[in-house]
């Protein structure tokens, strides 16, 4: 190798870096299933590729890192309405911190403005590439978990959900006001492949919030499970009401739920008091011209926030 090339250097040099197609999304989620095993050396069956995959190939940037034919790595980057989130960086676990990780994200926000933000796993290195990445460390992020059947919710009063059409213009502007984002796209792949419910969430005569539940067409998730999320209110106790008004009406419809919740938030304590436990601590990181107020909204979960 050159004098001048590093040991992580010449390891990133033979990478080809190339937009993921359909056929590559089993190899993905392959990477992604032994990324997230105990043991990564012995990861359980992968399964299919998660649907959220091939909406980010029809609707988003997908790249793949290859190495003499093999894939050995992938990440995702989701543009809307100039706000990039980055959804996915994974490595094959026998390759980790060899530079794999550092060269997609390098390509993957090459010349992308300086409004980026994502969701860093428990992973100390990963919040470490974030934070060089200028997506700093802001908040922590609960993902809970519930037994319907067990849960003792406090009462809402006044609050009432009335259905709401995802593609209705004044929807999106909700959602893009609290959430930040523009993105038609997504709220459809919620309605067309997560079979997801869509709320006005009325305190009187006129909205305070909005909210989505739906089916995670991830694979491996369980079939009794409803996703809790996006959810946004006018104001801090506006979506406290929203939050518990959406998962008292999952609650009926399905066993077990599942909620991803800003440390911030001030439903998270009722939730956790009523009977939902932290599954996953995740780590919210994001440039700081990315404003979102923590305590009005929470995501949809960790794929497409």
């Amino acid at each position: 190798m050159p004098a001048t090339m590093s040991p992580r250097e010449a390891i990133a040099s033979d990478l080809i870096i190339r937009p993921a197609t359909d056929s590559d999304l089993p190899r993905l989620w392959e990477i992604r299933a032994a990324t997230e095993a105990p043991d990564p050396a012995n990861p359980p069956p992968a399964g299919a590729p998660s649907a959220v995959l091939g909406h980010l190939v029809r609707t988003a940037t997908l790249l793949l890192a290859e190495r003499d034919g093999q894939v050995v790595g992938f990440g995702g980057r989701a543009d809307r309405s100039g706000v990039a989130f980055l959804t996915d960086l994974f490595v094959d676990p026998a390759l980790q911190s060899s530079a794999v990780g550092k060269s997609l994200l390098r390509e993957l926000f090459e010349g992308v403005g300086a409004r980026r933000f994502t969701l860093a796993s428990t992973d100390p290195r990963a919040v470490a590439l974030y934070t060089r990445t200028g997506m700093t460390p802001r908040w922590p992020n609960f993902d809970l978990v519930a037994d319907s059947a067990r849960l003792q919710l406090p009462g809402v009063q006044n609050v009432t959900l009335r259905l709401a059409d995802p593609r209705d213009p004044a929807f999106l502007d909700w959602d893009f006001e609290v959430g930040k984002r523009r993105r038609p796209q997504d709220l459809a792949f919620f309605r067309d492949e997560q079979g997801a419910s869509c709320f006005w969430v009325d305190a009187g005569a006129e909205p305070t919030g909005y909210a989505v539940v739906r089916r995670d067409s991830v694979s491996g998730v369980r079939d009794d499970t409803l996703m809790v999320g996006p959810i946004g209110g006018r104001s801090a106790a506006a979506a406290r009401a929203a939050t518990l008004a959406a998962v008292a009406w999952a609650q009926e419809r399905a066993p077990r739920l599942e909620i991803t919740v800003p440390g911030p938030h001030p439903a998270l304590r009722a939730l956790l008091e009523a009977g939902f436990r932290i599954e996953y601590i995740g780590t919210f990181c994001a440039s700081a011209s990315v404003r979102l107020n923590p305590s009005r909204y929470i995501a949809s979960g960790e794929d497409l926030f």
